[in-house]
């Protein structure tokens, strides 16, 4: 009875799998999508502007609700780096689609230098200055620039001018009023993130050389003064090294560090000298990412990824949440949409644990049934082949195992096939970088495998068994040779091991050895000797170092580290 799976169910289990793995992807990248508080600013009026994705929610210096803004009238379709609140009630940002190729969004998962060009052809995209009153804009720098990916500004009052940080490019840049590039700086800088100027010095959050980076401001240049260190005994043991944004609040510096994830991050208090004071209390899980003095005496954080903007006041202490009725009820509708993604993402992860689930008893049954026929077979066959004094060895099945090495070679090769018109498709860069965060796990598991596997069955080619009467052969993968009578012979499903020799046979229903050698030979001559439970079996192997169990482990652990991967 043939009961190999057929190439037509086999390719129907993978497609559903497939569309199984992208439809939870799909899902939580708009989890990710979806998000709270993702920027603060204030105008020259001190009033406060609160940034929900490409909304704009407006208030008075007392926070009372004056309007929401819409920012796609200006000609944003996603927001991509900062944005600048300039005199005459004027903005600076980018607009136009995210432009990332999908090689930029692979360096900007990686964390990679972005080492494409600046400037740009797109007449639509790009920084733009625009007007809050008549919604126009026109470009802002005299040369046709698009920063698509993280950049902070920051306004100079003594001047006008404009510093910009291109965190991809390591550089900080100065504009003049009209958008004349003015001068660069590029030295010593690993992903530069925001940036304030204070007392006619720029400090840097320079991420990446968890340093606050200090430049003094000539006419013409930029001029290194210092770097200074943000390690703390507090976010050291808390692994917050990065530093991302940071405030001059009265006569302290505010500054956030994140972790290496970029992500989950404390606010640390420094004095004017940079001397640690304290890290302020915030909620488990807090996810800070702006810092922002608002009115004088009070000192806002947005936290996005848990829809709260909280309130301190400027030694660190809470005071509560931002409270407006219009802000909260928009929150509200974000957190209950973020809510009903996220228990939608357990849908097509019930369904594959269900699908293993159904699949393994049905496994299990076909396989009761296969062994009951497989033990008739057997009982039928034993005598005459123990009462053989012929020696029969066993042929290798080189077809399939030619099929299984060109399967696992070609393994990762199909996923990144099937997967790169998807991943394509995800033109945001947090939507791409959440399906790569969901699907890295999954990639690097089956490359495991398949790296694991190639190797593995290199191994097999060498192995022997060979049955006369009570007596069978055993050559392993090294060509060790040994000996044996029946009843000293231990074996379980997959494997057969005498004194210090194992061979891996496979398993009943598809084995490395062809099947009518397994069915009128093995199996039956096995009928007589000593089987014993997987877990022995493996302590065997282990013993003698065999390539099937360091296989095992090695798949074992890529399973756990993926499942901690996605599941962090």
């Amino acid at each position: 009875m043939d009961n190999d799976v057929k190439p037509l169910h086999a390719a129907a289990i993978i497609i559903f799998f497939i569309v199984l793995i992208l439809s939870y992807a799909w899902i939580n990248a708009r989890v990710v999508e979806t998000t709270g508080p993702d920027g603060i600013y204030k105008n020259q009026h001190n009033q406060l502007f609160v940034r929900i994705q490409t909304e704009l929610l407006q208030f008075d210096t007392s926070g009372k609700f004056i309007k929401s803004i819409d920012l796609k009238k200006l000609g944003v379709e996603y927001i991509l780096g900062d944005i600048l609140f300039m005199p005459d009630n004027e903005i600076i940002l980018r607009r136009g689609k995210d432009s990332r190729s999908f090689t930029q969004n692979i360096k900007s998962f990686l964390r990679l230098d972005d080492t494409s060009s600046s400037q740009t052809t797109e007449d639509s995209s790009g920084l733009f200055r625009c007007s809050l009153n008549s919604y126009t804009c026109y470009r802002f720098t005299k040369i046709p620039l698009d920063f698509n990916s993280a950049y902070h500004l920051e306004y100079d009052k003594f001047d006008g001018g404009i510093f910009l940080s291109d965190t991809g490019r390591h550089r900080i840049l100065k504009f003049d009023k009209q958008g004349a590039l003015l001068f660069e700086y590029n030295t010593n800088l690993k992903f530069p993130n925001q940036i304030q100027l204070h007392n006619n010095q720029l400090y840097i959050a320079n991420t990446n050389h968890h340093e606050i980076t200090l430049l003094n401001i000539k006419q013409n240049d930029f001029v290194f003064n210092k770097d200074i260190s943000i390690f703390t005994p507090a976010s050291k043991e808390k692994r917050e090294t990065w530093p991302t944004a940071l405030q001059h609040i009265n006569d302290n510096w505010w500054v956030i560090n994140m972790n290496s994830d970029m992500q989950l991050g404390g606010v640390y208090i420094y004095d004017m000298d940079w001397n640690f004071i304290k890290r302020i209390n915030t909620k488990p899980n807090a996810d800070p990412i702006n810092i922002l003095q608002w009115p004088n005496k009070e000192v806002l954080i947005a936290d996005p990824t848990n829809f709260i903007l909280t309130r301190y006041n400027t030694n660190g202490l809470v005071l509560g949440e931002f409270s407006s009725v219009e802000l909260q009820k928009k929150l509200l509708t974000l957190k209950t949409q973020y809510e009903n993604l996220k228990l939608l993402s357990y849908f097509p992860v019930a369904i594959f644990i269900v699908s293993i689930i159904t699949g393994l008893v049905i496994g299990i049954r076909q396989q009761i049934k296969f062994n009951a026929q497989l033990k008739q077979q057997a009982d039928a066959r034993q005598t005459e082949v123990l009462n053989s004094n012929e020696l029969r060895w066993l042929s290798i099945d080189t077809k399939y195992i030619r099929q299984a090495r060109m399967l696992a070679g070609l393994a990762p090769v199909l996923m990144l096939f099937s997967l790169s018109p998807m991943l394509l498709l995800f033109e945001h860069a947090k939507l791409f970088d959440a399906l790569i965060g969901t699907m890295s796990g999954l990639f690097l598991f089956i490359l495991t495998l398949s790296i694991s596997t190639l190797f593995y069955l290199k191994s097999i080619s060498n192995i022997k068994i060979g049955i006369q009467g009570h007596n069978i052969t055993l050559k392993n993968h090294l060509g060790i040779e040994t000996h044996a009578h029946i009843s000293n012979v231990f074996y379980d499903n997959t494997t057969l091991y005498f004194e210090g020799v194992a061979v891996v046979y496979g398993n009943n229903k598809r084995s490395f050895f062809y099947k009518d050698d397994m069915q009128n030979y093995l199996l039956p001559f096995l009928k007589s000797a000593t089987r014993i439970n997987p877990i022995r079996m493996f302590y065997f192997l282990y013993k003698i170092k065999h390539p099937s169990f360091y296989f095992s482990l090695i798949i074992y652990s890529a399973i756990i580290i993926m499942l901690i991967f996605n599941l962090r």
